[in-house]
């Protein structure tokens, strides 16, 4: 049986036994594993934000390849989520980025990347307001990372660069201009050039204040789904990240 270190991330926690948790957890080396704390509950010794969805964490944990489940035979907190624990909007955007990668990503299916821009997305959660672009940007990056982004500033029919409004299907985002859109397209104003900006700019180096906010919702709304179209899924928080929001 081989010991293995890694950092990872927390996407979610399951209570299997009265002492006992598994967390499923985006590791940097082998991707999403699952992984078994036994006895955590009955422990004041052991942190218990360590195993929160959220939390980065150090992992020292035992590896058998015929087994589902690993055991953690030591764990330290490298970051944690009490900072945004009182703001609702965060919250549900940090469980809409852990939704995201833990419906749509296979076990022991490793990409350093994937890891690096969830983790960059949750440090910067408590630097600002603007979550639901956060949210749009880092899920324009995943579908980027995971080869299946839409070629959203290329128009599909006439295939001329679309630099101000853009206009998409439902659950296939197929991109269209003014000129070739169909009557059952959807048009987001001006919204070229802010994908643009995601595509090629750091989101803290992103003016933000400058899009409006319901097209941004808007843009987002469609972009997940696709999301559970495409993985044939269903992302749930968007209902509550949604759930006051005319679209």
């Amino acid at each position: 049986m081989e010991i293995i270190k890694s950092d990872g991330i927390i996407l979610k926690k399951i209570s299997i036994l009265e002492a006992d948790v598994a967390d499923i957890i985006y590791t940097q080396i082998h991707g999403k594993r699952t992984f078994i704390f036994k006895g955590i509950k009955k422990t004041k010794r052991r942190s218990q934000t360590a195993i929160e969805p959220g939390s980065i964490v150090h992992l020292v944990y035992y590896y058998n390849e015929q087994k589902a489940m690993f055991h953690v035979k030591e764990f330290s907190l490298l970051l944690d989520t009490v900072s945004i624990r009182d703001n609702y909007q965060a919250m549900i955007t940090l469980f809409l980025l852990l939704e995201v990668v833990e419906k749509t990503t296979g076990h022991n299916d490793p990409n350093s990347t994937i890891y690096k821009l969830l983790r960059g997305a949750i440090k910067t959660l408590p630097k600002i307001s603007a979550y639901t672009f956060l949210a749009l940007s880092f899920v324009i990056h995943y579908l980027k990372l995971s080869g299946i982004i839409p070629d959203y500033l290329h128009c599909s029919v006439c295939h001329k660069e679309i630099t101000d409004d853009l206009y998409l299907t439902e659950y296939q985002l197929t991109s269209y201009c003014n000129q070739c859109a169909p009557n059952n397209a959807f048009v987001f104003k001006a919204t070229a050039p802010l994908i643009y900006e995601i595509l090629t700019k750091k989101f803290l180096n992103i003016q933000t204040n400058t899009y409006n906010s319901s097209d941004i919702q808007k843009l987002l709304f469609h972009t997940l789904l696709f999301i559970d179209n495409y993985f044939n899924i269903h992302i749930k928080t968007k209902e509550l990240l949604f759930n006051n929001t005319k679209l």
